[in-house]
Protein backbone atom coordinates (compact mmCIF):
# COMPACT_ATOMS: atom_id res chain seq x y z
CA UNK A 1 0.00 0.00 0.00
CA UNK A 2 2.49 2.57 1.04
CA UNK A 3 4.70 1.72 -2.41
CA UNK A 4 1.36 2.65 -4.44
CA UNK A 5 0.84 5.79 -2.74
CA UNK A 6 4.85 6.50 -3.21
CA UNK A 7 4.02 5.70 -6.75
CA UNK A 8 1.26 7.43 -6.97
CA UNK A 9 2.99 10.97 -5.67
CA UNK A 10 5.41 10.23 -8.09
CA UNK A 11 3.10 10.55 -10.93
CA UNK A 12 1.47 13.66 -9.67
CA UNK A 13 5.05 15.06 -9.00
CA UNK A 14 6.08 14.19 -12.68
CA UNK A 15 2.59 15.64 -14.44
CA UNK A 16 3.36 18.69 -12.04
CA UNK A 17 6.79 19.24 -13.50
CA UNK A 18 5.23 18.35 -16.91
CA UNK A 19 2.68 21.38 -16.66
CA UNK A 20 5.23 23.73 -15.63
CA UNK A 21 8.04 22.68 -18.30
CA UNK A 22 4.54 22.90 -20.85
CA UNK A 23 3.44 26.25 -19.74
CA UNK A 24 7.55 27.77 -19.68
CA UNK A 25 7.82 26.56 -23.26
CA UNK A 26 4.29 27.94 -24.19
CA UNK A 27 5.41 31.56 -22.74
CA UNK A 28 8.79 30.94 -24.72
CA UNK A 29 6.70 30.30 -27.99
CA UNK A 30 4.19 32.71 -27.13
CA UNK A 31 6.71 35.74 -26.47
CA UNK A 32 9.10 34.62 -29.47
CA UNK A 33 6.28 35.28 -32.02
CA UNK A 34 5.04 38.85 -29.87
CA UNK A 35 8.50 39.62 -30.45
CA UNK A 36 8.96 38.84 -34.27
CA UNK A 37 5.65 40.13 -34.85
CA UNK A 38 7.39 43.56 -33.01
CA UNK A 39 9.68 43.39 -35.72
CA UNK A 40 7.41 42.87 -38.31
CA UNK A 41 5.15 45.90 -37.52
CA UNK A 42 7.56 48.28 -36.71
CA UNK A 43 9.71 47.59 -40.58
CA UNK A 44 6.51 48.34 -41.99
CA UNK A 45 5.64 51.78 -39.85
CA UNK A 46 9.14 52.47 -41.30
CA UNK A 47 8.70 52.49 -44.88
CA UNK A 48 6.68 55.17 -46.63
CA UNK A 49 5.50 54.17 -49.68
CA UNK A 50 1.81 53.85 -50.08
CA UNK A 51 2.06 50.07 -51.17
CA UNK A 52 2.27 49.06 -47.55
CA UNK A 53 -1.10 50.74 -45.93
CA UNK A 54 -3.15 47.42 -46.69
CA UNK A 55 -0.30 45.45 -44.87
CA UNK A 56 -0.45 48.18 -42.25
CA UNK A 57 -4.21 47.68 -41.94
CA UNK A 58 -3.74 44.08 -42.13
CA UNK A 59 -0.71 43.65 -39.10
CA UNK A 60 -2.74 46.02 -37.00
CA UNK A 61 -6.37 44.10 -37.24
CA UNK A 62 -4.55 40.75 -36.44
CA UNK A 63 -3.86 39.17 -33.23
CA UNK A 64 -1.21 36.09 -33.24
CA UNK A 65 -0.58 35.83 -29.56
CA UNK A 66 -2.49 34.35 -27.01
CA UNK A 67 -3.22 34.59 -23.08
CA UNK A 68 -1.54 37.84 -21.35
CA UNK A 69 1.10 37.95 -24.55
CA UNK A 70 -1.94 38.66 -26.57
CA UNK A 71 -2.90 41.08 -24.39
CA UNK A 72 0.22 43.13 -24.88
CA UNK A 73 -0.10 42.69 -28.62
CA UNK A 74 -3.63 43.75 -28.38
CA UNK A 75 -2.48 47.49 -26.90
CA UNK A 76 0.36 47.93 -28.76
CA UNK A 77 -1.60 47.54 -31.83
CA UNK A 78 -4.20 49.69 -31.11
CA UNK A 79 -2.02 52.36 -30.30
CA UNK A 80 -0.21 52.38 -33.19
CA UNK A 81 -4.45 52.25 -34.94
CA UNK A 82 -5.29 55.54 -33.07
CA UNK A 83 -2.02 57.26 -33.63
CA UNK A 84 -2.18 56.65 -37.69
CA UNK A 85 -5.60 56.63 -37.49
CA UNK A 86 -5.43 60.41 -35.62
CA UNK A 87 -3.14 61.37 -38.13
CA UNK A 88 -5.06 60.32 -41.57
CA UNK A 89 -7.52 62.05 -40.06
CA UNK A 90 -6.04 65.30 -39.62
CA UNK A 91 -4.38 64.88 -42.89
CA UNK A 92 -8.09 64.40 -44.88
CA UNK A 93 -9.36 67.81 -43.02
CA UNK A 94 -6.19 70.52 -44.08
CA UNK A 95 -6.56 68.33 -47.39
CA UNK A 96 -10.26 69.35 -47.50
CA UNK A 97 -11.50 71.38 -50.67
CA UNK A 98 -14.45 72.29 -48.26
CA UNK A 99 -12.55 74.60 -46.25
CA UNK A 100 -11.67 77.27 -49.30
CA UNK A 101 -14.73 75.96 -51.21
CA UNK A 102 -16.70 77.71 -48.41
CA UNK A 103 -16.28 81.77 -49.25
CA UNK A 104 -16.53 81.01 -53.21
CA UNK A 105 -20.05 82.33 -54.71
CA UNK A 106 -20.54 78.98 -56.06
CA UNK A 107 -21.22 78.01 -52.17
CA UNK A 108 -22.90 81.40 -51.48
CA UNK A 109 -25.74 80.66 -54.09
CA UNK A 110 -26.20 76.91 -52.62
CA UNK A 111 -25.97 77.81 -48.58
CA UNK A 112 -26.69 81.21 -48.15
CA UNK A 113 -28.59 83.27 -47.34
CA UNK A 114 -28.31 81.50 -44.09
CA UNK A 115 -25.95 79.60 -44.33
CA UNK A 116 -27.11 76.06 -42.20
CA UNK A 117 -25.19 73.73 -43.94
CA UNK A 118 -21.48 75.82 -43.87
CA UNK A 119 -21.59 77.18 -40.02
CA UNK A 120 -22.35 73.17 -39.34
CA UNK A 121 -19.15 72.64 -41.27
CA UNK A 122 -16.72 74.87 -40.22
CA UNK A 123 -17.85 74.53 -36.45
CA UNK A 124 -17.49 70.65 -36.76
CA UNK A 125 -13.91 71.06 -38.55
CA UNK A 126 -12.49 73.27 -36.20
CA UNK A 127 -13.09 70.89 -33.28
CA UNK A 128 -12.20 68.29 -35.12
CA UNK A 129 -9.07 70.09 -35.80
CA UNK A 130 -9.04 71.12 -32.23
CA UNK A 131 -9.37 67.60 -30.94
CA UNK A 132 -6.74 66.10 -33.52
CA UNK A 133 -4.33 68.27 -32.50
CA UNK A 134 -4.60 67.84 -28.87
CA UNK A 135 -4.36 63.72 -29.24
CA UNK A 136 -1.59 64.02 -31.49
CA UNK A 137 0.77 65.40 -28.64
CA UNK A 138 -0.66 63.19 -25.96
CA UNK A 139 0.02 60.07 -28.11
CA UNK A 140 3.53 61.10 -28.21
CA UNK A 141 3.69 61.41 -24.47
CA UNK A 142 4.49 58.18 -22.12
CA UNK A 143 1.59 58.20 -20.00
CA UNK A 144 -0.58 58.38 -23.70
CA UNK A 145 1.41 55.41 -24.76
CA UNK A 146 0.89 53.54 -21.53
CA UNK A 147 -2.43 53.80 -20.65
CA UNK A 148 -3.17 51.22 -23.22
CA UNK A 149 -1.48 48.26 -21.79
CA UNK A 150 -2.09 49.99 -18.45
CA UNK A 151 -6.02 48.98 -18.96
CA UNK A 152 -5.07 45.57 -19.23
CA UNK A 153 -4.02 44.99 -15.23
CA UNK A 154 -1.13 42.97 -16.33
CA UNK A 155 1.90 42.02 -14.14
CA UNK A 156 4.89 44.37 -14.45
CA UNK A 157 6.78 41.70 -16.84
CA UNK A 158 4.35 42.15 -19.72
CA UNK A 159 3.85 46.10 -19.35
CA UNK A 160 8.01 46.33 -19.49
CA UNK A 161 7.81 44.00 -22.60
CA UNK A 162 4.85 46.43 -23.90
CA UNK A 163 7.16 49.73 -22.92
CA UNK A 164 10.38 48.24 -24.16
CA UNK A 165 8.68 48.19 -27.77
CA UNK A 166 6.46 51.51 -27.66
CA UNK A 167 9.16 53.59 -26.46
CA UNK A 168 10.36 54.06 -30.49
CA UNK A 169 7.12 56.24 -31.19
CA UNK A 170 7.63 58.78 -28.08
CA UNK A 171 9.55 61.09 -29.55
CA UNK A 172 10.47 63.84 -27.29
CA UNK A 173 11.63 65.85 -30.30
CA UNK A 174 8.56 65.46 -32.32
CA UNK A 175 6.63 66.50 -29.95
CA UNK A 176 8.47 69.38 -29.35
CA UNK A 177 8.57 70.35 -32.41
CA UNK A 178 5.02 72.72 -33.63
CA UNK A 179 5.16 72.17 -36.93
CA UNK A 180 2.44 70.00 -37.14
CA UNK A 181 0.48 72.26 -34.16
CA UNK A 182 1.60 75.82 -36.40
CA UNK A 183 -0.06 73.62 -39.77
CA UNK A 184 -3.65 73.06 -38.07
CA UNK A 185 -3.62 76.58 -36.08
CA UNK A 186 -3.59 78.35 -39.26
CA UNK A 187 -6.18 76.27 -40.95
CA UNK A 188 -8.15 77.02 -37.98
CA UNK A 189 -7.49 80.56 -37.97
CA UNK A 190 -9.18 80.32 -41.57
CA UNK A 191 -11.88 78.19 -40.28
CA UNK A 192 -12.13 81.30 -37.76
CA UNK A 193 -12.56 83.70 -40.13
CA UNK A 194 -14.72 81.95 -42.46
CA UNK A 195 -17.13 82.12 -39.74
CA UNK A 196 -17.18 85.15 -39.23
CA UNK A 197 -17.22 86.30 -43.06
CA UNK A 198 -20.19 84.26 -43.15
CA UNK A 199 -22.07 84.98 -39.88
CA UNK A 200 -21.71 88.77 -41.71
CA UNK A 201 -23.01 87.41 -44.74
CA UNK A 202 -26.11 85.71 -43.50
CA UNK A 203 -26.52 88.43 -40.40
CA UNK A 204 -26.72 90.69 -43.41
CA UNK A 205 -28.90 88.83 -46.05
CA UNK A 206 -31.44 90.46 -48.52
CA UNK A 207 -28.49 93.29 -48.61
CA UNK A 208 -26.13 91.09 -50.87
CA UNK A 209 -26.35 89.09 -54.19
CA UNK A 210 -24.88 87.14 -56.61
CA UNK A 211 -23.80 88.77 -59.70
CA UNK A 212 -21.52 87.45 -62.54
CA UNK A 213 -20.17 84.96 -59.69
CA UNK A 214 -19.30 88.20 -57.61
CA UNK A 215 -21.05 89.07 -54.54
CA UNK A 216 -22.66 93.02 -54.42
CA UNK A 217 -23.76 94.52 -51.41
CA UNK A 218 -26.50 97.68 -51.14
CA UNK A 219 -24.19 99.71 -49.83
CA UNK A 220 -20.40 100.75 -49.60
CA UNK A 221 -19.75 100.68 -46.27
CA UNK A 222 -21.07 96.72 -46.29
CA UNK A 223 -18.55 95.99 -49.36
CA UNK A 224 -15.92 97.14 -47.19
CA UNK A 225 -16.93 95.32 -43.68
CA UNK A 226 -16.80 92.36 -46.20
CA UNK A 227 -13.44 93.06 -48.21
CA UNK A 228 -12.02 93.63 -44.46
CA UNK A 229 -13.05 90.20 -43.17
CA UNK A 230 -11.92 88.31 -46.36
CA UNK A 231 -8.32 90.15 -45.98
CA UNK A 232 -7.88 88.67 -42.77
CA UNK A 233 -7.12 85.26 -44.62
Amino acid sequence: MKKKILIAIGIIAILIVAIIIFMAVSDMIQEKKLMEEFQYVEGLTEKEDHETDEIKEASLERVITKGDYGKVETSYKQYLKDVYGNMENISKILDDEKITNSLTSENYKEDGPDFVTTKKYLTETKQSLEEGKNKYYELLTEDGAMKYIKEQNLDSYYEDLYKNEIKVYINQEEREDKTVEESINDVISVLSTSEKIINFLSENKGKWEIEEDSIVFETQKLSDEYDKLTSEI
